[in-house]
C-alpha cells in the first residue's frame, strides 16, 4: 500500500529550493539560515534534514551520493517528475487555504485582568517594546541588499511580515491607551 505524504510548508520550501538547483541537505539548511527563513516560517536545520529524507523515501526526489577525495560522502538531492507534481500540488493547496494564525501574546492579553494595574501596564509595555523592536529589525532587514535586491517573491513575504508587525505595533499602542483610560479594569 502506497503511503500518502502529508502537506507540509517545509516540503514546499525544500522542493522549491531544489527546483532551482540540486543540493545536499547541509546546503539546504545553510540556505534556510542565510535567508533567515526561521524568522518567517517554522523551519529549522533538523527539520530540513528530516524533510529531505522523507521526500526521498517518498520517491519525490532523486538522490546521488558523491564522495570528493578526503571529504565525507554527500547525498545530492534533485526533484524528479513526481516531486515536481507534488510541488505544484502543495502550491495549489497553500494558495487556496488560509490557515488560522495565532499570536501567542494573545494568551497574555486574555489573562491581563489577573494582574495588578501597574504590573499589567509594565507587561503591556514589554510587549510594545518587543513588537517595536521586531518591526525595526524587519524594516532594517527589508533594506538589506539580500532582500532589497531579491526576487519579487522574497520581497513580498518580507513586506507582509513588516506590515503585520506595523499593525501589531498600532494595536498594542491602542491597547495601552485603553488600558490606561480604564485603569486596568475590564
Amino acid at each position: 500500500m502506497k503511503s500518502k505524504i502529508k502537506m507540509s510548508v517545509v516540503d514546499l520550501v525544500i522542493l522549491g529550493f531544489l527546483l532551482n538547483e540540486p543540493r545536499n541537505a547541509y546546503a539546504l539548511a545553510q540556505l534556510v539560515e542565510k535567508r533567515n527563513l526561521s524568522r518567517l516560517l517554522k523551519i529549522s536545520r533538523p527539520v530540513v534534514y528530516k524533510s529531505c529524507r522523507r521526500l526521498n523515501e517518498a520517491k519525490l526526489l532523486k538522490s546521488k551520493t558523491i564522495r570528493d577525495s578526503e571529504a565525507p560522502e554527500r547525498v545530492i538531492y534533485s526533484v524528479n517528475s513526481q516531486g515536481k507534481k507534488h510541488f505544484y500540488k502543495l502550491m495549489e493547496y497553500y494558495s487556496s487555504r488560509i490557515s488560522s494564525f495565532h499570536f501567542e501574546s494573545n494568551s497574555f492579553i486574555w489573562n491581563l485582568y489577573h494582574c495588578e494595574y501597574k504590573e499589567g501596564l509594565k507587561m503591556l509595555k514589554n510587549l510594545q517594546m518587543e513588537l517595536t523592536s521586531l518591526l525595526t529589525g524587519m524594516k532594517t532587514h527589508e533594506k538589506e541588499d539580500a532582500v532589497a535586491n531579491a526576487n519579487f517573491c522574497v520581497r513580498m513575504v518580507v513586506k507582509q511580515y513588516r506590515m503585520i508587525l506595523a499593525t501589531k505595533v498600532c494595536w498594542i499602542n491602542e491597547v495601552i491607551e485603553e488600558y490606561i483610560k480604564q485603569g486596568g479594569t475590564q
